[in-house]
């Protein structure tokens, strides 16, 4: 498995308590995490010149945001963004449903919420053991 200490990920979360939970523990699992809460903030984290803040290296996107379905952001992405980082799709919908949505996407793997923090970590390692982060300048 490769080094994946310090990989930075991209939190999309609306829930904010969801988020600082998720936040403290991947912290203290030597992930560097960037909490936004709607798809909007998303976008601009992946424009050109948008920020000084490193290049994430794998998202964690749930499906429910407040301002654009965590789907279509996906496909927005997907569209848009040159070298897109791996996808992990998050939600509370059923099983089914939260595997077919990363499908159509082509996401690189989902959770179903409430999930174990070892469930998502686990789900981490293996995307970014698969699509490793690229070193940084």
């Amino acid at each position: 498995m490769t080094d994946q200490a310090g990989a930075h990920i991209l939190l999309v979360e609306d829930h904010e308590d969801s988020a600082e939970m998720i936040t403290i523990f991947l912290e203290a699992e030597g992930y560097s995490v960037r909490w936004v809460s709607n798809a909007t903030d998303a976008l601009t984290v992946f424009a050109p010149g948008a920020s000084d803040a490193p290049r994430p290296d794998l998202v964690l996107l749930d499906l429910t945001l407040p301002d654009l379905d965590g789907l279509e952001l996906g496909r927005r992405l997907k569209q848009t963004v040159p070298d897109l980082p791996p996808i992990i799709v998050m939600s509370a919908k059923s099983a089914q449903a939260v595997e077919s949505a990363a499908d159509s996407i082509q996401a690189a793997g989902f959770v179903r919420k409430p999930f174990a923090t070892e469930k998502l970590v686990g789900s981490i390692q293996a995307v970014l053991a698969a699509h490793p982060p690229q070193p940084r300048a």
